[in-house]
This record gives C-alpha cells, sequence and structure tokens, in this order.
C-alpha cells in the first residue's frame, strides 16, 4: 500500500487545562483501554493567584496560551479527528476565566468546555479505570483548585465529591491555622 492509501489513523485527542498544568493526550481511538500514542503536560499554575485576587494569574495565562499553540501544531500535524478540551476548577472560579476561554476560541478555533466539580470527579475516575486499576477503591485527585474523591465499586463510579481545597487554594490561607480551618470546613 503507498503512503498515499494508507489508512487513516482515527487519532482522538484531550486537553485538560488545570489549575497546575495544561495537558494535551492523543489516544489511537475509543476503546476502553484506549492507547496513548502521545502525552505532554506543561506547568502552567493558572491557579496560583485565584485564592488571594480571584483572578488567573497573567503570567501563567502566557504560559498556557504557547502550551495551547503547541498542541494545536500537533494536532494539526497528526491529524486528529475529534478534540475535547476541558477547563477545571481554576477557569471555572476565576472571575477572567470566560475571557481566557474566549482568547482560546479566538486564537485557535478551539472550544473550551469548562466542567463542573462532578466532571471532574468522573472523569479522573474514568482515567483510573482506564489505566486497569482501581475496581473497588477510593480515589483522590488533589489538583491546584480542587480536590477530588470517588469510591469505585465493582469497576462502577458509585460516590463521587469535588471540594474546593486545591494546593494553590491551601497555599493562599496565612497559617497553618486557617489551612486546618479551611479543610475542616469542607470535610
Amino acid at each position: 500500500m503507498s503512503e498515499q492509501q494508507a489508512p487513516a489513523k482515527n487519532y482522538v485527542a484531550v486537553i485538560d487545562i488545570g489549575s497546575n498544568a495544561v495537558r494535551l493526550v492523543v489516544y489511537d481511538g475509543l476503546n476502553r483501554a484506549p492507547f496513548r500514542i502521545h502525552n505532554e503536560r506543561n506547568i502552567c499554575n493558572l491557579g496560583a493567584d485565584l485564592g488571594r485576587t480571584g483572578r488567573l494569574n497573567p503570567l501563567s495565562v502566557k504560559k498556557a496560551l504557547n502550551s495551547i499553540r503547541r498542541f494545536s501544531g500537533l494536532l494539526a500535524a497528526m491529524k486528529v479527528s475529534h478534540v475535547r478540551a476541558v477547563a477545571t476548577a481554576a477557569v471555572r472560579d476565576a472571575a477572567d476565566g470566560r475571557d481566557f476561554i474566549d482568547t482560546v476560541q479566538k486564537e485557535f478555533g478551539l472550544k473550551i468546555e469548562v466542567i463542573n466539580g462532578e466532571e471532574e470527579a468522573r472523569l479522573s475516575a474514568l482515567g483510573v479505570l482506564a489505566n486497569g486499576f482501581g475496581r473497588d477503591c477510593v480515589i483522590g485527585d488533589f489538583g491546584g483548585g480542587s480536590m477530588e474523591l470517588i469510591v469505585v465499586e465493582n469497576g462502577e463510579v458509585k460516590h463521587k465529591a469535588s471540594l474546593p481545597l486545591g494546593s494553590h487554594r491551601l497555599q493562599a490561607e496565612k497559617g497553618r491555622a486557617a489551612r486546618v480551618d479551611m479543610v475542616e470546613k469542607h470535610l
């Protein structure tokens, strides 16, 4: 078969715009346990100032946009057929989160889905389960803006919660006592 006649790959991708990092994962198709062909994570710290200012960190926004620019180029070069781009706690909770989403849409033509905490928890669990872990377990996903807790029984998500207890939020609290109070308030 010549190069021109080779069957097209059915690559699909996920872009995860989190409070700590921006990640691109490209898979070869949509299967129960998809084969990962590219995985790139760039630390941007979008949520670094969120607890203090209620806004995305400006330098971090530039870093995130540069990462998304690179990801867009990779997606085009790999001829990815479907992309799901999600944003989590930092973009969801920031006063300027909508501005960030609009900039990404305008500059890269990428539609960002801002997911709620429950969906963030569900997707965290699916990521663990897709890798063959956790038929019966409790999963904890501690991020920069939130912490998700998920109970899995017989390979199915039974209970999930998203708490505003990410590392950036805790660091914004002054002193150990304030951090402990914040944790106790949400648990």
